[in-house]
């Protein structure tokens, strides 16, 4: 009887025979927090939360033949915001792995490099809804002589706003976040009087295909609404007056 021997092409991995090695290069403005689950075959992360313009560290664990196959995600310590990447191999045949969040706040990519070196992920702020990601902002000046209120429903997807808004000052209107990533449509509107429409402005809020704001208002009796058109990455702008 002959004995087969299967020899395993000798590869070289570097720094990652023992796990795979990442350098994280936070470029972002936000602090980034690291984690992972027992399934992600890391085997530390250091620090845990990287600074916005440092550096950190993840290491993994030894595989069988290859090393061991990781993931990990980096999130903004506050607010929408996170990547995922990971590094997959079979004998030495690499696949690195992102996954950028819908909301588009930060984005992770892996400049070219080869499997024997720690593998640098450059995470960049990308800021495409600017501090719309969470909600539309909005900024409302009151140039009437009249006090404004604020009046939504249930439905309005407002998640909190000045009322009332006095007569020559400004406030806020912050939207809702939506699951799939960004600001919600939503629908406000700001009266002359408290639990009446007759004297005021409706506004609907959604967007279009590329995600910029499409206002359409919808005035009653001897108040106006001056609305100038703004990208999706900044807040949104109202001013009231009389007509």
């Amino acid at each position: 009887m002959t004995e087969t021997t299967v020899l395993r092409p000798v590869i070289d991995w570097g720094p990652n025979a023992d796990g795979w090695e990442f350098i994280i290069e936070n470029r972002t403005n936000y602090e980034l927090q690291i984690d992972y689950s027992p399934s992600s075959n890391v085997g530390w992360a250091d620090p845990k939360i990287v600074p916005a313009g440092q550096f950190g560290s993840v290491k993994g664990v030894k595989g069988v033949f290859d090393p061991a196959d990781i993931d990990f995600s980096c999130s903004r310590t506050s607010g929408p915001g996170w990547s995922i990447v990971g590094i997959s191999s079979i004998l030495g045949d690499v696949t690195r792995i992102v996954r950028n969040d819908n909301d588009r706040v930060i984005e992770a990519y892996f400049p070219h490099q080869s499997r024997n070196e720690a593998q640098r992920v450059i995470f960049q702020s990308v800021d495409f809804w600017g501090p719309n990601a969470d909600g539309w902002e909005f900024t409302i000046k009151n140039d009437t002589a009249v006090d404004l209120h604020l009046q939504t429903t249930v439905f309005s997807n407002i998640e909190n706003g000045d009322r009332p808004i006095k007569a020559g000052s400004t406030g806020r209107v912050k939207g809702m976040h939506s699951p799939s990533g960004g600001p919600k449509n939503c629908d406000f509107g700001y009266y002359a009087n408290r639990g009446d429409t007759r004297d005021g402005v409706g506004f609907t809020i959604t967007r279009d295909d590329v995600g910029n704001p499409k206002l359409i208002p919808a005035p009653c009796g001897d108040i106006r609404a001056q609305v100038s058109a703004q990208p999706r990455n900044v807040g949104q702008a109202v001013t009231f007056v009389h007509r």
